[in-house]
């Protein structure tokens, strides 16, 4: 299917449903923030899910036979990591995986270290769940944001128990290499801190930069912990279902005993279901939305490259890190952004340091995407 076919068939107008994006808008305003997409699902899911429908009886209901055999197939086939049975366990969401994780390995009041600008919701999880904020901030360097790794080792040393890692990042948009990932490896192993790697934008990767599942490198398995999922991939968020990977023999045994007594690890049926008719059938849609989240990175890069304004070269995911300094004056961000009748995720929920930032989704209509950059064009020239 062309870009042309597949945004006439798979665009949907989210403006007056429960989305959570698009609710309270008014009607000239435009949702780039929260990280789904305007887009329909693959078609499979949809049957998938009307086929569990017309079952009728909804008592305990097992998992497709060859559910673990097609998550197997899809990560290796993508990329080219091999993923166990025994390896899989399940969780409500990559939020909610990274809950059981650190409940399962730290005691209360351990450090946890992440580097922003980040996800915001990893330093609200470190704070909800008891434990120690500890924060090593990332290097603008050039068009990217890289590791700060002699700070890093610092804080290892100062006895942080355990990082989060985002790849592909969120906000910026960096994919780390294997190099990169090598180095931070080695560091954990030296001072044996646990690294959780949160991949859920593996399936966002573009010109030439090629994601590399931290799980993938045998060498740090006893001190790693993979969470997947395609809740981002194939815009399945409604229905919560993530994986944690381990392949530590030992770490898989103690993850396991934590679920089983705290009765966790049990997949949803529908949610699981969701994502199963992805992994099955959606490599082709896939494929297109790919071409259709870059084809509107460079145009909004191009229009961003006109006015001076700096980003983070996009190189996975389908969110935009963009600093508009050059352009605020005097004007709040926030006054700014509702003169531009958008609604964006301002940076500093991402870290400090970041004020006039925003964080833009990529992920709808180009005819969307051009109408922003229209407006901003023009409030400039104000």
């Amino acid at each position: 299917m062309n870009k042309e076919a597949f945004i006439k068939d798979y665009f949907v107008d989210r403006r007056h449903s429960p989305s959570r994006k698009w609710q309270g808008l008014k009607d000239d305003e435009i949702a780039l923030s929260v990280a789904d997409m305007d887009f329909a699902s693959p078609k499979s899911v949809s049957l998938g899910l009307k086929e569990m429908l017309e079952l009728r009886a909804f008592g305990y209901t097992a998992l497709p036979f060859d559910y673990f055999e097609v998550f197997k197939n899809y990560y290796l086939r993508h990329h080219q990591i091999a993923i166990e049975k025994d390896e899989i366990f399940f969780a409500d969401g990559a939020i909610a995986a990274l809950y059981h994780i650190i409940d399962c390995f730290l005691k209360k009041g351990d450090k946890i270290l992440i580097c922003p600008p980040v996800y915001h919701q990893f330093a609200n999880l470190i704070k909800t769940s008891e434990h120690t904020l500890v924060i090593s901030p990332l290097i603008k360097s050039k068009r990217t944001f890289i590791m700060d790794y002699e700070d890093i080792e610092n804080k290892f040393k100062d006895g942080v128990k355990l990082m989060i890692l985002c790849n592909p990042h969120n906000p910026t948009g960096h994919i780390y290499t294997r190099e990169e990932l090598e180095r931070l490896g080695d560091l954990a192993l030296k001072y044996h801190v646990y690294i959780i790697s949160d991949e859920v934008h593996a399936d966002f990767a573009y010109s030439g930069h090629k994601y590399t599942p931290f799980m993938g490198l045998k060498k740090y398995e006893e001190i790693a912990f993979g969470v997947m999922g395609v809740s981002k991939t194939f815009n399945l968020a409604l229905f919560a279902h993530s994986h944690v990977i381990i392949k530590d023999p030992i770490l898989k045994e103690k993850f396991a005993e934590f679920l089983k007594v705290h009765h966790l690890g049990n997949p949803k049926y529908a949610n699981a279901l969701a994502s199963y008719y992805a992994y099955r059938d959606g490599d082709e849609w896939l494929e297109v939305i790919n071409a259709i989240i870059y084809d509107n990175y460079r145009f909004v890069a191009s229009c961003l490259d006109e006015m001076g304004l700096y980003y983070s070269e996009l190189e996975g995911t389908y969110l935009m890190f963009i600093d508009l300094k050059e352009v605020l004056n005097e004007t709040k961000i926030e006054d700014f952004i509702a003169k531009w009748r958008i609604s964006v995720n301002l940076g500093k929920v991402f870290g400090e340091g970041y004020e006039t930032y925003v964080r833009l989704n990529l992920a709808t209509h180009p005819a969307l995407i051009k109408e922003v950059m229209e407006r901003l064009k023009s409030l400039i020239k104000e």
